[in-house]
């Protein structure tokens, strides 16, 4: 797999051990998730607003437990995201990893 950084490549590889171990059931790449409609803006092409997490994990197999968004920098646009997902979808679970190690729930 490609990832867009080395720091979401390593924690692939810790969830990886994570499962090894039994701790998760599995984990996979983020899907998108709407967060606004299509809205053409200024006359161009309608898009929608979509958020997709690095990743989501499993603790049973019929279970999506969380999502997991690796960060080295929360960007403006990440905190509009995160505001805009818990205003939709107010039972999503969204663990912020660091690169420097910390966890943080969105």
């Amino acid at each position: 797999m490609t990832w867009d950084s080395a720091g979401e490549a390593e924690y692939a590889r810790h969830l990886d051990m994570l499962k090894a171990a039994g701790h998760i059931h599995d984990w996979g790449r983020g899907y998108r998730i709407e967060l606004l409609p299509a809205i053409a803006i200024a006359g161009g092409k309608a898009t929608r607003t979509v958020y997709v997490p690095d990743f989501f994990v499993k603790f049973t197999p019929q279970m999506v437990a969380y999502f997991i968004e690796f960060k080295g920098v929360q960007t403006a646009v990440f905190r509009l995201k995160m505001r805009l997902l818990k205003n939709k979808h107010p039972n999503i679970r969204v663990l912020l990893v660091t690169k420097d190690g910390g966890q943080i729930w969105v």
